[in-house]
């Protein structure tokens, strides 16, 4: 039998955060209501800077990271996560090809724009029970 991952898991953790780092308005709105539906909080920011001066590296979930922002980039923010020793997973969000991406470490995974709803459930699930 299937299991439709997008419907609530009432199993979800809600002590988890996914933050959203996106600098497009419209994009942080359906990403908050994704997130949401699936049984996680939500955390949007619109710039990296924003993010990082709010987020004290404790807790559990994962940050949805944009990587071509005005300002930080994505690519900019996990570094200074790293620098942080945070340990919080992230899935980087681009319409840029993966021949340009660097060489991932930790708990990391790249999504594609355009992409599915399902396809990024898939990853945040994978990513906050890694």
């Amino acid at each position: 039998m299937a299991v439709n991952r997008m419907a609530p898991d009432p199993g979800a953790r809600s002590d988890c955060v996914v933050f959203i780092v996106d600098d497009d308005e419209g994009v942080r709105s359906s990403l908050e209501m994704l997130v949401r539906s699936i049984g996680f909080r939500a955390e949007v920011y619109s710039s990296g800077e924003d993010f990082l001066a709010a987020y004290d590296g404790r807790g559990s979930g994962c940050v949805l990271l944009d990587v071509r922002m005005p300002g930080m980039s994505g690519l900019e923010v996990r570094q200074r996560l790293e620098a942080m020793d945070a340990k919080i997973p992230v899935i980087f969000l681009s319409a840029q090809g993966e021949d340009e991406f660097p060489p991932r470490t930790g708990p990391v995974a790249l999504v594609q724009k355009p992409f599915r709803d399902q396809e990024l459930v898939d990853r945040i699930n994978e990513l906050i029970d890694f």
